[in-house]
Formats: C-alpha cells, structure tokens, sequence
C-alpha cells in the first residue's frame, strides 16, 4: 500500500489514536453555529462555484469548533483564506443526533408519565362526579322525606284542633 494513510478512512483505526475521550455537549455547540445561504463573491482565478450555497462562515465556526477550519493559500495570489474541514463535522453531527436523541426520550417518558398521571386524575374526577350526582340524588330524597313529613305533622296538627 502506498500514499498517505490518513487519505483514506484507516485515520479511524483505534490504535492510530491516543487521549481519547468521549466527545459531549455537541448540540449546544452546534446550535451555536448560524447556517447562511450565500453567494460567492466573483474572485477569478479561485474557481469558486457559482449560485446559492449553503454552509457557514468559517471564522464564526472557527470560535467553537477551531480544529475543523484551516488557513488556506491560495495559488494565484498567495492570499490566505480560511476553510472549514467539513468532513469533520461528521462525528460532531453524530453526537448531537444522539444528545437529540436522547432528549427526545426522555420527553417521551415525560410525556408517557404525564398521560398516567392525566388518565388517573380523569378518572378521579368521573369517580368524584359520580359521588356528586349519588349525594345530590340523595339530598333530593331526602328534601322529599322532609316536604312529606312537614305535610304529615301539618295534617297531624289541624285534626288535633
């Protein structure tokens, strides 16, 4: 085999590596970072592409991620630009996804425990309005002993005259 090893995707192998360590708090890195739409400015010689684009601008991503943007040289007139390394941002993306993820199910429990507690207190109050249409049912029963009673002893009191 011949060429730069890191060229190809062999870069990744464990044993290439040293001080690793788990990559975290990606999403609030990324959310940082502002996505644009732009056009190039026409600057011959560069060969930039033409059109809308999409991406970032690399000093503002060289503040929160400065391993993945580099100083460039140009051939033409030796100006030094900067670029952005994208294909790094690839295990960066992957790590947000997965922070979302992780975000996301724990809402889904939330919510899963939420609904629980919402279908419980719902049947608490059918109990309760159950319970209140029982006693209201009762009171009325009772107001009918009442009004009957009043009219018995009321009887009761004009034939005792």
């Amino acid at each position: 085999m011949n060429g730069d090893l890191c060229s190809s995707t062999w870069c990744s192998d464990r044993r290439l590596k040293k001080n690793i360590s788990t990559y975290k708090n990606a999403l609030s890195k990324l959310k940082a970072l502002k996505t644009y739409t732009y056009d190039f400015i026409d600057k011959e010689k560069i060969h930039l592409p033409e059109g809308k684009q999409y991406g970032f601008i690399a000093q503002e991503v060289e503040k929160v991620f400065p391993n993945l943007v580099i100083d460039s040289l140009t051939h033409t007139d030796s100006t030094v630009y900067k670029g952005i390394e994208k294909e790094k941002f690839v295990p960066v993306l992957a790590q947000a996804i997965k922070e979302q993820q992780q975000i996301i199910e724990q809402q889904q429990e939330e919510n899963a425990t939420m609904k629980e507690q919402l279908q419980s207190q719902n049947q608490q109050i059918q109990s309760l309005k159950e319970s209140k249409q029982r006693q209201q049912q009762q009171i009325e029963a009772l107001q009918e002993a009442v009004q009957t009673l009043q009219q018995e002893s009321g009887m009761k009191a004009k034939t005792q005259r």
